[in-house]
């Protein structure tokens, strides 16, 4: 049985007689551009032809929210890095969202509840990671960011960096500290 019924008529009436539908004038809006794109940085080595060394992933809530086209490609982003030798870092600072760094949340949880998660999966040995469990009142760390063999991991402060980009932001001007956190905090 169709699900939308075109016109309804009585045996032997004529087909061409009967009302005229009226069509109802929908109303148009325009959307706003949807853009994808998520900001990460590669770092390539020119010896070796401007290979990808390593990815670094600042996650936004887009590739957080599970069943999103900007989660998909996170995720294919992140599995292509796993598998090949490339050494991802991720830095989770969302309390919020699903489970997306590439460290199960099975062994994140052995580290009881944190707040943010940071992540670097090395190219070798691909059996382990660095993992930085952090709290809300925590100073954010100083990470080894993976080069390529024999250079040794870059140092970079993490705390001034994201300090610069609050300020340069604008986000004390925008953000409604008498407001409850999304999502809320415990005690």
């Amino acid at each position: 049985m169709p699900d939308v019924v075109t016109s309804l008529r009585r045996p032997g009436a004529p087909a061409d007689g009967g009302a005229t539908a009226v069509l109802d004038e929908p109303v148009v809006v325009l959307l706003p551009e949807a853009n994808y794109a998520q900001p990460f940085i590669e770092i390539r080595d020119r010896r070796t032809g401007n290979r990808v060394v390593t990815v670094i992933e600042v996650l936004s809530p887009s590739n957080k929210c599970a069943g999103t086209d900007a989660a998909a490609k996170y995720d294919s982003m992140q599995a292509r890095a796993v598998q090949s030798q490339v050494n991802l870092l991720e830095i989770d600072l969302l309390r919020g969202g699903e489970h997306t760094v590439a460290v199960p949340q099975e062994v994140l949880d052995g580290f009881g509840p944190i707040h943010y998660r940071i992540v670097c999966r090395r190219a070798a040995p691909a059996k382990s990671a660095d993992v930085y469990p952090l709290f809300l009142a925590q100073r954010l760390p100083r990470l080894r960011v993976p080069l390529s063999h024999p250079d040794p991991d870059a140092i970079v402060d993490l705390q001034p960096l994201i300090e610069r980009a609050y300020l340069a932001g604008g986000y004390g001007e925008d953000l409604d500290y008498a407001k409850d956190p999304i999502p809320p905090l415990g005690a």
